[in-house]
């Protein structure tokens, strides 16, 4: 007994057996996670060095050099990047994808350890670890209210932060701007001079004296007492009654040598929401966590929060990644749900007959749910924009196998004179002749997307997502098309199907007849009637009447209310099915399929026979493949999704102030603030550079998207003064590398060189239509200060240099000694020169430097000072060091702009040991269509051998295979139409079609067979009687597929820019081979039916 058998003979098994999976599906799909896309497991690891007190160029000889020439020997590196900051290595290594991360970092781990040996010996630590970009902030939270700004940082670090870190899956909380409390301590030199200390003295001092310590324990009786000194001091001021140390015999305190401010550390940010001053904090995430679920806990906590302080304190949440996340799965959902609509819809005007479209329609939602149990077996898979993606896409085309099933039992119930009485046999039958078919069809579906899989990169593991939800889906539909669409045929298809409102007032009759006295006949039932309509009257006018009790009115109104809103839904339902029936289905009929199919018919009529007509035609279809080669649009990398944010990062030139790249952030804040698609404007000011993230509203209340804002937004921009470069950040897909959309990258080893090819390199491309805020790399250096010690000098005064230099940096900078404790808060204690005696650089080179015993160095007199430039920071890429030309786009796709680029520098003179390469999204997206381009190849030889096994032929399903480049005249034309680049989803959408667009041939060249075969019809009148026949299925199916990704075509919603160019290829690409299959497959088949038997009949003659 097949499968389609035993679910026609087992009806209640078939049903227990959908109950149950459908019962699974329920419950997986409330076990997944949400997020925007999959979880990627980067192969990434990275290699931090600090050494405080080193400049970035002598951190990449003494350091990065020494690390990356070590570790460039482990197996699978891809690209092995460095960053030597003041102070800081930095060093990212990124493998082959597929390599076994923890395995490579324990191999990173041995090459370091022997790189150590040749390491300056002071380096304490040297950090390697998997670097995991998937821990991606959430939201962030500004904290506002009457609170000052230090009172606000406190309240923040110490009570906010940790009450965020509590909330499950948060992995950690960035707090930002506001003020630091710390203890300052300013020395005064001369002092120190005068009294026979050194700054080294007074750290000292306070770090002995400012401490409790534990004297130890005393028994006495039964009790152990803890014995403590009391050290700490209680207020900043009593820090000036410590001992320093005694002098001549008496002692110094530290109030005789310094003033004692209870202060704030040196700002390093400031940050702003609404242009208002606030303490910002960003939540991030674990790596595989549910951010929807941390948002709504965060966002429970707030409330709470709040009311500790009494309405003084008001928290906002500035940026909520996790509604962006919410809106793209609804909108899937909604796309998905309109989708499914349109198909019934669609369905029903193919079949007139709603019986039939219940059963198509109940295997949509049947085929989706059981979907969701595949996708549980993979752990690592969530709910989002991919797998939910793939649900959309497949809507349609999961009823395309219960279609054909239906279409085929109803043709043999329709064909056969006793059908309804025979619907079992005949729904078995039905379906076994079409098993094979639509098995094939959906292996061939299935099997392009196996490719995907081995796809590598951050493509392949971004799409697999969503072809395994396809492939799951369709598996899904196989299987109810197999089982429940038999079944529920052979139990309540009927060709003239009743209508539901007809079997209401057949219900309606039968309460008349039983209301009837002994009467028979049409009497009886017209005085039940009669009693029937007197006592529904009756029972109203109790109901409706006020004088009744409420009780005899709510039991009056009980029979009536269903009996009322029944006749009233039969009334709709009646004047819906008239509607259906005298305007609809004629007007479908006649306008629509008749005609098309008349035309249909005239134009086989025309064509097959002739081969004088054959033969231009199917040049002419050639021809315009190749034209349509030719009018590809430019290339794409992923594209933009309006997520109605983006951010403003400028810097300023080298040692800028936070102060004063604040007043370049405030003007631009005042100039985004008049927007009215403009909700919230977050602002973080550092050292140098800054942060301005704007939030606009939904997509849905505002008529602009937000490229549309930037570019509106950029000239105002441009005319504020101050910064050096300025970049607008959408949101965007692709790898760990940051950076705008365009970079030239310059690489080799003298710098001073490297700089010059980079200014050439950014005037040969600025004039490029379509580039915008180039920036050519240069950096003029950091301002600085540069001290070179007369090592002769120092040795005469008895000291060492190193003692020098930390004694001058502890003046200048100055050095903690220790911790203030208030209320169980710790509080930094600095200890510096006062600052009249470094607030100018001719003070700086006069300040003397007290030493031991009684000795003093000016700073001039035992050094060299002078003013320079030196690196904030050295990059290198794969052992050579590198500096980026960089732009972003705007009004032009990205392969046109790079083929413009690429030929403006073409012929560029490099010296030897120097080179140019393009990074960034060009080199992500050719890499990208290099893979797909691999896969697509794989794809469509997958589904050649899959035809090639079925047909055991290999001439019919290179017949077949014509359909996949007729398809790409529709995706040119509709990427055309719709003014979109061929981007990366787009070449997914054609991968897509070379599995999708062969079920019309394989439905095709199937019957064709079968005719010939069975009726012994002769080629050219199968192939017409075919074409006729499987003319209303073939397009049945096409229009639920077409209409199923229409709603994602159309870009409704959040979230939706990312599918629609990949609805639009297969909407195209499915539409214009659905027409040129019905011709030109017939035609082509004719042609290489001829070939072969003239073949054959030549090799007859001489075998």
């Amino acid at each position: 007994m097949n499968i389609f058998a035993f679910a026609v003979r087992r009806p209640i098994a078939t049903l227990m057996l959908m109950i149950g999976l459908t019962a699974i599906g329920i419950g997986a799909l409330f076990s997944f996670s949400i997020d925007l896309f999959p979880n990627i497991d980067f192969p990434l690891a990275f290699i931090q060095t600090p050494y405080p007190g080193v400049d970035p160029a002598q951190m990449e000889n003494i350091v990065t050099r020494k690390i990356e020439e070590e570790v460039n020997t482990v197996e699978n590196i891809k690209t092995m990047t460095s960053t030597s900051f003041e102070g800081f290595s930095w060093i990212m290594v990124e493998f082959q994808w597929g390599t076994n991360i923890d395995l490579a970092a324990v191999d990173l781990r041995e090459k370091v350890d022997i790189a150590k040996r040749t390491l300056p010996r002071d380096i304490e630590q040297v950090t390697v670890a998997k670097l995991d970009i998937n821990s991606q902030p959430i939201l962030d939270v500004s904290l506002g209210g009457t609170y000052d700004l230090k009172e606000l940082r406190r309240i923040a670090d110490k009570e906010i932060k940790p009450a965020f870190e509590r909330v499950g899956g948060v992995a950690n909380v960035e707090v930002f701007g506001g003020l630091q409390r710390e203890i300052r301590v300013k020395v005064v030199p001369e002092r120190l001079r005068a009294l026979k200390l050194t700054i080294n003295d007074v750290i000292n001092g306070i770090t002995a004296d400012n401490q409790n310590t534990s004297v130890g324990n005393i028994v006495e009786g039964n009790f152990k007492y803890l014995i403590r000194s009391e050290g700490e001091m209680a207020t900043p001021e009593r820090l000036g009654n410590i001992i320093v140390k005694d002098v001549e015999g008496r002692p110094v305190y530290l109030s005789e040598l310094a003033t004692i401010h209870d202060s704030f550390k040196d700002i390093e940010s400031v940050s702003r929401l609404n242009q208002q001053p606030s303490v910002s904090l960003s939540v991030k995430k674990e790596a595989g966590a549910n951010p929807v679920e941390i948002s709504a806990a965060v966002r429970k906590l707030l409330p709470r929060l709040e009311a500790r302080y009494g309405g003084r304190m008001k928290i906002t949440i500035g940026n909520d990644r996790s509604e962006f996340i919410n809106n793209s799965i609804q909108m899937v959902k909604e796309n998905a749900t309109s989708g499914a609509y349109l198909a019934v819809i669609i369905l029903f005007l193919f079949l007139k007959n709603y019986r039939s479209t219940l059963i198509i329609g109940l295997s949509i939602p049947l085929a989706v749910v059981m979907t969701f149990p595949f996708m549980f077996l993979h752990r690592t898979m969530t709910l989002n924009l991919m797998t939910l993606g793939g649900l959309a896409l497949g809507i349609g085309m999961i009823v395309d196998n219960s279609i054909v099933v239906l279409e085929n039992i109803y043709r043999l119930v329709s064909e056969a004179p006793d059908g309804e009485s025979r619907r079992e046999e005949l729904a078995i039958k039905a379906a076994d002749e079409v098993f094979l078919p639509i098995t094939a069809s959906t292996l061939t579906t299935i099997v392009v997307f196996l490719p995907i899989g081995f796809v590598p990169g951050f493509i392949g593991e971004i799409f697999i997502n969503m072809s395994l939800t396809i492939v799951y889906s369709l598996t899904a539909s196989l299987l109810v098309s197999m089982t429940l669409v038999p079944m529920m045929s052979s139990k309540i298809l009927k060709l003239d199907s009743e209508y539901a409102e007809l079997l209401f007032l057949r219900a309606l009759g039968r309460l008349a007849h039983r209301l009837s006295p002994p009467l028979t006949g049409e009497w009886g039932k017209a005085f039940g009637a009669v009693l029937l309509v007197i006592g529904t009257g009756l029972l109203t006018a109790v109901a409706v009447f006020p004088g009744w009790p409420l009780w005899v009115r709510a039991l009056a109104a009980a029979p009536v209310v269903p009996l009322a809103g029944g006749a009233a839904l039969s009334l709709v339902l009646r004047v819906f099915h008239l509607l259906c029936e005298l305007v609809v289905f004629p007007l479908w009929e006649t306008t629509i399929m008749v005609v098309f199919l008349g035309l249909y018919k005239r134009l086989l009529g025309l064509l097959l026979p002739r081969w004088y007509l054959r033969l231009p035609y199917l040049a002419a279809m050639v021809g315009l493949f190749a034209f349509s080669l030719t009018q590809l649009p430019p290339l794409g990398f992923f594209p933009k999704m309006d997520r109605g944010i983006f951010v403003i990062h400028f810097e300023t030139p080298e040692g800028t102030s936070v102060e004063k790249t604040d007043e370049i952030t405030r003007r631009i804040e005042a100039l985004v603030r008049p927007y009215g698609e403009v909700d919230k404007i977050i602002s973080n000011t550092k050292l140098g550079e800054a942060d301005i993230t704007v939030v606009l509203t939904p997509k849905a209340t505002r008529k602009r998207t937000t490229n549309e804002v930037i570019q509106d937004l950029r000239p105002k921009v441009e005319g504020i003064p101050g910064y050096t470069t300025i970049a607008y950040q959408e949101p965007k897909m692709g790898g760990p590398h940051g950076g705008k959309a365009v970079q030239i990258e310059v690489m080799g080893d003298d710098y001073e060189v490297i700089k010059q090819l980079c200014r050439q390199v950014a005037s040969r491309v600025a004039d490029v239509p379509g580039l915008k805020d180039l920036d050519d790399g240069v950096k003029p250096g950091r301002p600085e200060i540069k001290v070179e010690f007369d090592r002769e000098r120092i040795r005469d005064l008895g000291v060492g240099l190193t003692t020098v230099a930390n004694m001058a940096r502890s003046l200048v900078f100055g050095t903690l000694a220790g911790k203030y404790k208030e209320l169980n808060e710790e509080f930094d204690i600095r200890v510096e020169a006062a600052d009249r005696y470094k607030d100018e650089l001719d003070k700086f080179s006069r300040l003397e430097i007290p030493l031991e015993k009684n000795k003093a160095a000016v700073l001039g007199q035992v050094a060299k000072i002078w003013q320079g430039r030196g690196f904030t920071k050295v990059e290198r890429k794969n052992l050579k060091r590198i500096i980026k030309v960089q732009a972003d786009i705007a009004g032009r796709s990205m392969g046109e702009v790079m083929a413009d680029v690429q030929k403006r520098l073409e012929g560029f003179p490099l010296p030897n040991g120097y080179q140019i390469n393009f990074g960034g999204e060009n080199e992500e997206m050719m890499e990208g269509f290099r893979n797909l381009g691999i896969a697509l190849l794989a794809s469509i030889a997958l589904v050649y051998m899959i035809m090639a096994a079925q047909y055991e032929s290999l001439s019919y399903p290179f017949v077949i295979m014509f359909t996949i480049p007729l398809s790409f005249i529709g995706v040119v034309a509709g990427l055309r139409l719709g003014g979109f680049d061929f981007s990366i989803t787009a070449m997914i959408g054609v991968i897509m079609l070379a599995g999708i667009v062969v079920n019309n041939g394989i439905i095709l060249i199937e019957y064709i067979n079968q005719r010939r075969g069975e009726l012994k019809e002769d080629k050219i009148t199968a192939a017409i009687q075919s074409g006729l026949i499987r003319f209303r299925p073939i397009w049945m199916t096409v229009s639920t597929t077409v209409l199923g990704m229409l709603p994602l075509a159309l870009g409704i919603g959040a979230g939706s820019d990312f599918y629609q160019p990949l609805a639009i290829t297969v909407i195209g690409g499915l539409t214009m081979s659905t027409v040129l299959t019905l011709t030109f497959i017939p035609a082509l088949y004719i042609l290489i039916d001829d070939i072969v038997e003239r073949v054959m009949g030549v090799v007859r003659k001489y075998v």
